[in-house]
């Protein structure tokens, strides 16, 4: 097996400058690095990950740890961070806490065991006393996504303007005319359900600009799932509710509430208009094309992996706080078009 010494040897540099090109060190020009990486293809040299890690205490690994993978908009967030982390050679270990805070506090426990260098937090993995602790006890520098923990200065964060999202999707109804909206909200209980009761008061605003009563049967509580959708929808629907229009609160529940709707007989958007949130793929497809709330979930794990990476590459980085723009991607199930008189 090639040694270092022979891939250095053989390119005409240093050990050391070998060692900054495998670490994507910023300083080596271009034509050094192609000159290092093909010797280090042509001798198959694979560096020992477990030696450098015990010399250097950098490991190349970062944690990545989500609340649901099977939910598109988390995936969506994954596959940014790693497209990132990959540019400056470093590698995820991905885990599922399937939204169960015990799960999350015990796989952001062996991460840090593990020596990551860092964690990205996406959703509501932690509660907020569990992460004071986390970071309390460790140096290990951590992102978090979608989740606001407004209280801890030591962490960086990455948010949507929920409020804003909600007020736009809410005012876009209004807009066309429609009075009688309900909205399906993911879980409201308690402050950790940041998005929720973001959207949740962004449509509440739209409602008092416009002079609109709030109707606390109009609140539907759902789940943030297709099935909870539906099934909320169905129920809502089923004791006798006739909303002109719903807005819900992600597009896997506003999909869920459209089957519900034909189910029920009602025609989309001619008698129920659908509005979503977050413009998933899914979202382009269903029939008709989902109205939804746009945000890219591109540039929210692009953001969290640039400041995980700059937070260690950096030692006086500063945590901060990042807000991610919304707007509003107008097709279909909405009906836009002007209303009189409903």
């Amino acid at each position: 097996m090639a040694t270092i010494k022979e891939v250095a040897k053989k390119s005409g540099v240093s050990v050391g400058t070998v060692s900054a090109v495998l670490r994507g060190e910023s300083w080596v020009t271009e034509d050094t690095r192609r000159k290092v990486l093909r010797v280090v293809r042509e001798l198959n040299y694979r560096p020992n990950p477990l030696a450098r890690s015990l010399r250097t205490q950098k490991t190349g690994v970062i944690g990545l740890v989500v609340t649901d993978i099977t939910n598109p908009f988390f995936s969506l967030i994954v596959r940014a961070v790693e497209n990132y982390l990959r540019k400056y050679n470093f590698n995820i270990i991905l885990c599922d806490t399937n939204e169960d805070y015990a799960i999350g506090t015990d796989v952001v426990r062996v991460l840090i065991d593990r020596m990551v260098e860092g964690i990205i937090l996406v959703g509501d993995v932690l509660p907020e006393e569990e992460l004071e602790e986390v970071i309390n006890t460790t140096h290990v520098p951590i992102v978090a996504v979608e989740r606001d923990y407004g209280s801890i200065y030591e962490l960086s964060m990455v948010l949507v303007d929920s409020v804003k999202g909600g007020y736009i999707a809410t005012r876009h109804l209004l807009n066309l005319g429609y009075r009688d909206i309900a909205i399906v909200t993911g879980p409201i209980e308690s402050e950790r359900n940041y998005s929720s009761i973001g959207r949740l008061e962004g449509y509440k605003e739209a409602l008092r600009e416009e002079g609109i009563e709030l109707k606390p049967e109009f609140i539907v509580k759902s789940d943030f799932t297709f099935n909870g959708g539906y099934t909320s929808v169905k129920a809502f629907l089923e004791r006798g509710y006739k909303p002109r229009a719903i807005f819900a609160s992600n597009d896997l529940m506003a999909i869920g509430a459209m089957v519900a709707i034909k189910e029920k007989g009602f025609r989309i958007p001619d008698e129920i208009a659908v509005v979503g949130y977050d413009d998933t793929p899914e979202a382009s497809f269903t029939e008709p094309p989902l109205t939804t709330v746009h945000l890219s979930m591109e540039e929210l794990g692009t953001q969290a992996a640039r400041f995980v990476v700059e937070s260690i590459k950096d030692r006086d980085f500063v945590p901060r706080k990042y807000i991610l723009p919304v707007d509003i991607v107008i097709r279909e199930s909405c009906g836009a078009f002007k209303i009189k008189g409903k």
